[in-house]
């Protein structure tokens, strides 16, 4: 009888460095587009929002106030915004804007719910009770409700809505 303890040995260590190699953090992606008007190639712009860090939650804890800033501030005429998330935190941000003039993008808001929490199940138990109040409530114009989840629990939502005149 062959021994056997090479060919289990071979199993256990593949097992153990595709668990081990598996990627924790990972990448996902939102994008709203906003379109009421013919573009010129000319007047777009691009607004690329990261930082230069290295770790997650420093990056999402500077990204986020600018983001919010930026489109809630009505100076741009956005044509689309575009978020990037590593596991549970926001990493990126890109806001297309159309630098010709005013327009219906000026009016865009944003509704960013988010927490500094490593523990994802906190995030979904304060989150989704946020997010349902700020939908339901009836009071706003919503465009769009974008939602991140990490294995099953909500870890940011996005709303955007347009800000009545």
């Amino acid at each position: 009888m062959k021994n056997k303890f090479p060919a289990l040995f071979l199993i256990v260590l593949s097992v153990t460095l595709l668990t081990a190699c598996s990627d924790p953090y990972p990448e996902s992606s939102q994008v709203i587009e906003i379109n009421d008007t013919a573009l010129e190639g000319k007047s777009i712009r691009i607004l690329r929002i990261s930082p230069d860090e290295r770790y997650i939650d420093v990056k999402q804890n500077l990204i986020v106030p600018e983001l919010v800033d930026t489109i809630n501030s009505g100076e741009l005429n956005i044509i689309s915004v575009k978020t990037g998330y590593t596991g549970a935190f926001l990493t990126s941000a890109d806001i297309t804007y159309d630098n010709s003039g005013p327009g219906k993008g000026n009016a865009l808001r944003i509704k960013l719910l988010i927490l500094e929490t490593r523990y994802i199940d906190v995030r979904d138990k304060e989150l989704s009770p946020q997010l349902d109040e700020f939908v339901n409530s009836g009071q706003y114009d919503i465009v769009k409700i974008q939602t991140t989840y990490v294995e099953g629990y909500l870890v940011a939502a996005e709303i955007y809505y347009y800000e009545e005149e």
